[in-house]
């Protein structure tokens, strides 16, 4: 007579049907999020059930060990990083010729070169009317000529410098968005952890939430080397100081090769980087004088302006 009971079949069945039933369930959460940014395909880890009878003194005289069924081990991210690689690398690229037509398009407008309507053709006409005065002195119409051609080409270059000024206050705009852009990410990683630390203690694996940090991760490490000098050492501009060195505080295993590797990126391009990475510890806050600083002086920042450093 089997010593097993009457249910362990229905049992195997159920954990069979539960385990299949995630599996599918996780292959549509794929396809649904397949246009979503920075989502990692997800795969179940299927394992066998722990034998009924496992080797010990006191195990039933049975031929060998039950099976019962199958389990769920875990769903874990899998991550082609070369796909990753290109990706970012052909994203990068985009944005950067993107932003320089869309500069060198407002200064083409500004100049209008080579249309007759410009500060150069101004300019020559100008010119020809103090030639013209030079051969008729006597004539009050070559004088007149020469006054309002003079008043034309100041206004074209007042003009001009208004929309160059103009251009400026946009690159500035940019930095202040760019600003407001870390403050906001760093804001959401920071949210993100505390939901994957209370997902993980509850013995959860947080794939989606994980793949979300990863991507702000990287989009703020592009930008900490995009608005700063990460090629000079304990100096930024005519600050002058080891604290004012170029440094990456990691807080995880993920966090420091995404540093690592983007370090590599940009030492193949030919910089020679000085960043250093380095585990975080204690920080400090700044002193209230340093709080919006540049807000408080009146003045404009002075160091370096955003670029896009991964596209070069």
């Amino acid at each position: 007579m089997s010593s097993t009971s009457t249910f362990s079949s229905i049992e195997l069945g159920r954990r069979s049907l539960l385990a299949h039933k995630q599996s599918t369930q996780t292959a549509g959460h794929n396809i649904s999020n397949s246009s979503t940014p920075g989502y990692t395909r997800q795969r179940v880890n299927l394992e066998a059930f722990e034998p009924l009878y496992r080797p010990d003194l006191s195990r039933a005289n049975t031929p060998g060990q039950i099976g019962q069924g199958v389990s769920i081990n875990s769903i874990t991210r899998l991550r082609d990083e070369l796909l990753d690689t290109r990706i970012v690398n052909n994203t990068d690229e985009m944005g950067f010729w993107q932003t320089r037509d869309y500069y060198m398009r407002k200064l083409e407008n500004v100049h209008n070169e080579p249309e007759d309507i410009s500060v150069r053709s101004r300019m020559d006409q100008f010119w020809e009317a103090w030639q013209e005065l030079s051969l008729y002195p006597e004539s009050d119409a070559a004088r007149q000529v020469v006054r309002t051609r003079s008043e034309t080409l100041t206004d074209s270059i007042h003009h001009q410098h208004r929309a160059l000024q103009e251009i400026r206050d946009m690159v500035h705009s940019d930095i202040e968005a760019t600003v407001k852009q870390i403050n906001d990410i760093t804001g959401r990683i920071a949210d993100l952890n505390n939901e994957i630390v209370k997902s993980k203690a509850m013995g959860d694996n947080p794939n989606d939430v994980m793949d979300k940090r990863d991507v702000l991760v990287e989009k703020l490490a592009k930008l900490f080397f995009d608005i700063h000098d990460f090629t000079q050492v304990n100096r930024q501009g005519p600050d002058v100081g080891e604290q004012y060195r170029s440094e990456i505080f990691y807080a995880n295993a993920e966090q420091k090769k995404i540093a690592a590797e983007l370090v590599e990126k940009l030492e193949k391009k030919g910089y020679k980087v000085a960043t250093k990475i380095s585990k975080a510890d204690k920080f400090y806050e700044a002193e209230d004088y340093h709080q919006d600083y540049y807000e408080h002086k009146g003045t404009l920042p002075y160091c370096h302006v955003k670029r896009n450093v991964f596209s070069r």
